[in-house]
């Protein structure tokens, strides 16, 4: 019979803090459900692009990303999908949960902790599956014919960046439900990915001008707008 994984997690030698593991026997499943979903639609929108388009379906704006900000995302973005891989296939391959070791745990993190973590990260993946499918076939403005034209709706309608700002999501959510030094690392590709936006954003002013001004006026960068321009007429 096998072990529950909070006992397998304390075999393989993590840190005493983390000896009242979170219950993997439930976030497990959960995470590899949800990320599986969220991986195979994105391949299938993929494809889809590729055959519709052709390689302009994987074009991504030609925007100057501050170099520090660039090895940040990059960095973190890795990171959080090798996480993501690890807790997906924990509940089924045990072994995998030795790696988590390397992560040098800060704390036992309490069901409040470690419940916002899931809620955050399942929200992330979430978001990333909904504005994914809103662009459909095009990595970040929507093809139409041989012209480029902003996507506007779904959660584009209420910020510009959601794709950017479920991988910050992700990001905290794996700290509350890990918290460590590794799990922590992640949490530099908020600012990261923030000035990527921001350098996306000059790039995307000079394709589409006072359209996208007025976008920016109705939307906010990551977060809502609580209120909204319409001094503009």
């Amino acid at each position: 019979m096998t072990p529950p994984l909070p006992t397998l997690i304390r075999g393989v030698g993590l840190h005493a803090a983390w000896s009242q593991m979170i219950d993997l026997n439930t976030v497990c499943p959960l995470v590899a459900v949800t990320a599986t979903v969220d991986v195979a639609a994105h391949i299938y929108l993929d494809v889809q692009g590729l055959r519709r388009y052709g390689t302009r379906a994987m074009h991504e704006p030609d925007a100057p990303t501050p170099p520090l900000a660039l090895a940040a995302v990059v960095l973190t973005t890795m990171l959080a999908f090798l996480l993501v891989f690890l807790l997906s296939m924990a509940w089924s391959v045990p072994g995998v949960l030795s790696v988590l070791s390397l992560m040098i745990p800060l704390f036992d993190p309490p069901v409040w902790c470690w419940s916002a973590g899931l809620v955050v990260l399942e929200s992330g993946i979430a978001l990333h599956l909904w504005s994914r499918a809103t662009r459909r076939t095009d990595p970040t403005l929507r093809l139409e014919g041989d012209a480029r034209a902003l996507v506007k709706k779904g959660p584009y309608s209420v910020v510009r960046h959601p794709s950017y700002l479920s991988y910050c999501l992700c990001f905290v959510g794996l700290f509350l439900l890990l918290p460590s030094l590794g799990t922590g690392l992640l949490l530099l590709g908020v600012p990261g990915y923030y000035q990527t936006a921001v350098a996306e954003e000059v790039d995307l002013i000079s394709r589409f001008g006072n359209e996208y001004r007025e976008y920016m006026d109705r939307t906010g960068r990551f977060l809502p707008r609580l209120r909204r321009a319409h001094q503009r007429e």
